[in-house]
């Protein structure tokens, strides 16, 4: 048999014997029809189907999507541009037959059950490597840094964590919600974390920018790195070179920028000091 209709007419009027352990190979249908089919015979069904993850998930049930599944011969072709690695495991451990994912742009899931994809390739066809990856939960670096090694895509994600961690992140054209833990963090590591990322990087709500004056500044007055940091207009300074006043004061007069405690040696204070226009710009 072929057609899927003209099967489930033969099986329906129950004028034949012999059916119910009669092979079967069809192309064409859904999985509801696979699962239809095999409640009727015990035999091998081979069949080409395509449907969504989830229709497959749900559509092979019972004696479907279980250990019988191995009886059977099952070409699977995913209709979803966005895959879940975990249906997706959960399909490849239960089907003898090829997966098939050409129609898929993207991969969702945990780190882990997308490394575990990647890993075990056997019957799944068309998992080019170029696919962006969309990871939920709370990975760790060192798995981001293993995701992005495995595609050409981007990589999006949130990871959290301090800076001895997040300085080890690879890549600069990924798309990660990054979140610092540390109440300190370096100057030139902050700005190095924000350019591994297309998205932004959120500071602690009690944090101080450390380093060097340069250093700082190179942070503070940049703009396209303060647009992508969250917490920046709270955050402090600890500045480890001494400074004069007026580089204190220009650091106040951010507006919005880093107006938590200023921590310095300051070479002069000039309590009375004015610029050309009469400005103060001392202490």
């Amino acid at each position: 048999f072929t057609a899927v209709s003209e099967m489930l007419t033969v099986y329906g009027t129950g004028r034949f014997v012999g059916l119910d352990s009669a092979d079967v190979t069809l192309t064409g249908g859904t999985a509801a029809n696979v699962n239809t089919l095999a409640a009727l015979t015990t035999g091998t069904i081979t069949a080409t189907i395509s449907d969504s993850l989830g229709d497959f998930i749900t559509g092979l049930t019972g004696n479907v999507l279980t250990d019988a599944l191995e009886s059977h011969n099952l070409t699977l072709t995913v209709t979803d541009a966005q895959v879940n690695a975990g249906q997706l495991k959960t399909l490849n451990a239960s089907n003898t037959g090829t997966i098939n994912l050409a129609a898929a742009t993207s991969i969702a899931g945990s780190a882990a059950d997308i490394l575990e994809a990647f890993a075990d390739t056997t019957g799944v066809t068309n998992l080019d490597g170029n696919e962006a990856l969309i990871v939920t939960g709370n990975p760790t670096v060192a798995q981001i840094n293993d995701l992005i090694t495995k595609t050409t895509g981007t990589v999006t994600s949130t990871i959290t964590g301090g800076m001895a961690s997040l300085n080890t992140i690879t890549g600069s054209t990924n798309t990660f919600n990054i979140v610092v833990t540390d109440s300190v963090v370096q100057a030139t590591e902050l700005a190095a974390l924000v350019g591994k990322t297309s998205g932004t990087v959120t500071l602690p709500a009690v944090c101080s920018i450390a380093g060097t004056l340069a250093e700082v500044n190179s942070v503070i007055t940049t703009a396209a790195t303060v647009a992508k940091i969250n917490g920046i207009t709270t955050a402090g300074v600890t500045i480890s070179d001494p400074v004069t006043a007026a580089q204190v004061r220009a650091i106040i007069n951010l507006v919005s920028i880093a107006d938590g405690a200023i921590t310095a040696t300051v070479t002069s204070t000039y309590m009375d000091q004015v610029d050309a226009d009469g400005v103060a710009i001392g202490l």
